[in-house]
């Protein structure tokens, strides 16, 4: 009974993602196939990119987020590659390449549609797939990436929100790749 009400909480993803998981440690499918069947999930793949020449690769866009009596400032960065992947590190303090090859990271997707930037977050917590895709605005130059709302295509009734403008500005000098969960 009790592990009949936990199920009828969970999401159908989250559900097909745990078992997945587990055919995977026990041998029963490859990798290649878990990850063919995990990227189902998300709306952003390699057969829907499109890039954008706007968005620079060579470098990194960062965002500077202000402290406040409990954190420290620190730095949000997003490196763009030629895929649809785009390498996301977080909380860390300095803007050098030695410092955002230590810092954690994760992997994100994007492409780009009328001019806009679309990237989708690719998080995996407690096998709980989530997609939130993040609308930016990206400028005549492509210094500098703004974003303006999101979307959660989780829930039955896809939502849009309007956030605080973020910008992102380029620094051509991070070049470095941060560290990727395996």
């Amino acid at each position: 009974m009790l592990l009949l009400i936990a199920m009828q909480g969970c999401s159908h993803r989250y559900i097909v993602s745990g078992r997945l998981q587990k055919q995977l440690a026990h041998g029963n499918i490859t990798r290649a196939q878990y990850d063919s069947s995990i990227n189902t999930f998300y709306s952003t793949n390699r057969d829907n990119f499109t890039g954008n020449v706007k968005v620079k690769k060579q470098g990194s866009y960062v965002q500077a987020r202000p402290g406040n009596t409990v954190f420290k400032p620190d730095y949000i960065a997003l490196k763009f590659a030629d895929s649809s992947l785009v390498y996301a590190s977080y909380q860390f303090d300095t803007l050098s390449n030695e410092v955002l090859a230590r810092a954690h990271g994760t992997h994100h997707r994007y492409t780009t549609s009328e001019g806009e930037l679309i990237l989708e977050y690719l998080l995996t917590r407690d096998f709980h797939v989530y997609n939130i895709l993040r609308y930016a605005r990206i400028s005549d130059n492509g210094d500098t990436l703004t974003f303006y709302k999101t979307q959660t295509l989780q829930l039955r009734h896809p939502k849009y929100e309007l956030e605080n403008e973020r910008v992102y500005i380029y620094d051509s000098t991070l070049t470095a790749i941060p560290i990727m969960p395996e």
